[in-house]
């Protein structure tokens, strides 16, 4: 027989804020990504736009 209360385990609290953190961490590297890749497009469109002026100009 089962003698254990059952309910919220002792360390709930702690393990809900350390998931809270990690889903932070997640999203904080996901903005950083995507920030790299928005400088990584204007960088690529600038290059092209200097040469597409080397080449007519």
């Amino acid at each position: 027989k089962i003698c254990k209360k059952v309910g919220k385990p002792k360390n709930y609290g702690t393990v809900l804020e350390e998931v809270e953190e990690e889903e932070q961490r997640q999203a904080e590297q996901q903005l950083k990504e995507q920030a790299a890749e928005r400088a990584e497009a204007e960088r690529r469109e600038k290059e092209e736009a200097q040469q597409r002026d080397q080449h007519w100009g």
